[in-house]
């Protein structure tokens, strides 16, 4: 995202109020990030739901002005 001209932190908070992050529980803690087996071996990653239903709180953004990245 860095190399992109992106902002992480405004994209993940984006992105988590519309609750589009999967998260992973680790000490009682949820993360923003989750485990993957990559090739070169086990990293963390944001990873995004891709699975929407009519009770999800997701709306598309109009104005793409009003996106925070």
């Amino acid at each position: 995202m860095r190399d992109g001209g992106y902002s992480v932190k405004p994209f993940l908070n984006w992105a988590r109020l519309r609750r589009l992050l999967e998260y992973e529980t680790c000490e009682g803690r949820k993360r923003m990030t989750v485990r993957k087996s990559l090739p070169g071996g086990r990293e963390r990653c944001v990873a995004l739901r891709m699975d929407y239903d009519e009770n999800d709180t997701y709306t598309e953004v109009d104005d793409p002005d009003d996106m925070p990245f």
